[in-house]
């Protein structure tokens, strides 16, 4: 009931009082009195709609007040939020149990989406791969951390083009695939970071026109793929020689250099050195084999290393004096070292040989152990030209020469050096290069070691 009805009903109710009032003190006749009657009457029923309606106008506003309040509540995240029952005196229990039903399953979807958002939300930034979403003006309205971190982005860029983030060529494919509706694939290297190789995949949402970018590091991969392409290229390249050479000096002894003596024994004494440098490189690949693929087990002990180092330059003495080439050794007694008596061996016969192949004529190979802390540090001297620093960082490789034509001078099979990292690995150390002053190279070789050598009993 409104302000209007509820001023045109009281004015009402006090006018028939009046009258009825002035009627009485007249004296009426019978008639009159029950005129009188009347109006009273008629004046106490409008008294009373007046004060029902005053009364269901505040219980009104009171409910609407309640279910404001309780929406209110609600959009503030209030889950408890309900209406009252004070609905029920004015006959609208039904409703307000039906709205309080809307409100509870209403609440049930919120709770269920904001769950689902933070799934999303968890699973998008605990991503490795970077992730970009574009509107279908294709700028960016989404990225993850994984994304800032693969493209070294140190500001947001949310609202941004695309192009403030990806800053290479490859963007002009992706928008253009995005434009036209297209999913794409490209890489591209950062600017500036050369080692680092990123595959983005991109497809565009057809009812929501957004282009999906992701972003994924291949680096390692790419590498994995160089170095096993590199990998039988070069095994290629190291069999064809012998192998051409014994087949032909065959062909030749075949067609017949049998009958000729002096040729025949150059043609065999050819197969014999091709087929030895074909089986070393067999037995190195087969054994650079074993030990990445961890089947080479080795059996750590203390290693005395003046046996070891005396050892080893005694097995390449013969070698030395054809070149030349003298060798010493220097080692503080009781230094041992914890190793693979064999695997040691073995890295130190392969760079002092190397040494002694490299240093010249008439060079000097020294070798030299000595405690570190608590590791041993074994260094392997010589005086010869030394390594250009371009070749440092690769000198370990497979197959990597810094001299092609002098390393088949000298017989070797490419190998050695990434052997002699992997058992030093394996035993629990590591191996490094650095050029020797005045001239010349050192191989230093670093093992878990201590100076006493431990008790029998």
């Amino acid at each position: 009931m409104n302000l209007r009805s509820e001023l045109l009903l009281s004015g009402l109710g006090m006018s028939l009082g009046g009258v009825g009032l002035l009627w009485f003190v007249l004296e009426p006749t019978g008639e009159e009195q029950l005129l009188l009657s009347s109006l009273i009457l008629i004046g106490a029923v409008m008294a009373t709609t007046l004060l029902v309606g005053k009364v269901v106008s505040q219980r009104r506003a009171l409910y609407e007040a309640s279910i404001s309040r309780a929406l209110g509540a609600l959009g503030q995240g209030d889950r408890a939020a309900s209406l009252s029952e004070d609905g029920q005196h004015l006959g609208q229990s039904g409703f307000v149990a039906g709205f309080n039903r809307q409100l509870f399953r209403l609440d049930a979807d919120l709770r269920r989406i904001r769950g689902e958002r933070d799934s999303f939300a968890s699973v998008f930034e605990d991503l490795d791969a970077g992730l970009i979403v574009l509107d279908d003006e294709q700028k960016i309205v989404l990225t993850n951390s994984a994304t800032h971190r693969l493209l070294q982005l140190d500001r947001e860029v949310a609202g941004a083009p695309l192009v403030d983030a990806l800053r290479v060529s490859a963007t002009e494919d992706i928008l253009e695939a995005a434009r036209a509706g297209e999913g794409c694939q490209v890489e591209f290297e950062l600017p500036g970071n050369v080692d680092c190789m990123i595959q983005a995949l991109c497809s565009q949402h057809p009812a929501s026109g957004r282009t999906i970018i992701l972003l994924l590091d291949v680096t390692r991969a790419r590498m994995l793929e160089r170095v096993r392409r590199d990998f039988v290229t070069n095994v290629s390249h190291e069999l064809r020689t012998p192998v051409t050479v014994i087949r032909t000096n065959a062909e030749t002894l075949l067609s017949g250099a049998l009958s000729d003596p002096d040729a025949s024994q150059r043609f065999v004494e050819g197969i014999h050195r091709h087929g030895e440098r074909l089986s070393a490189l067999i037995a190195d690949l087969l054994d650079l084999s074993r030990i990445e693929a961890g089947h080479r087990e080795m059996e750590r002990e203390p290693i005395d290393l003046r046996e070891t180092l005396i050892a080893a330059i005694e097995g390449l003495v013969p070698l030395a004096e054809k070149r030349s080439t003298s060798l010493s050794w220097s080692c503080p007694e009781d230094l041992h070292a914890e190793a693979d008596a064999l695997a040691l061996d073995q890295v130190l016969r392969n760079l002092t040989e190397n040494a002694i192949k490299y240093s010249g004529q008439g060079g000097a190979v020294e070798l030299v152990a000595q405690a570190h802390e608590s590791r041993v540090l074994i260094e392997v001297r010589d005086d010869g030209p030394g390594i250009p620093p371009q070749h440092h960082a690769r000198i370990f490789e497979r197959f990597y020469r810094v001299d092609r034509g002098r390393s088949r001078e000298a017989g070797g099979t490419g190998l050695g050096l990434s052997i002699v990292r992997r058992l030093c690995e394996s035993m629990g150390g590591a191996c490094s290069y650095r050029l020797n002053q005045p001239n010349g190279s050192v191989f230093s070789v670093e093992l878990p070691g201590f100076r006493e050598k431990p008790s029998n009993s």
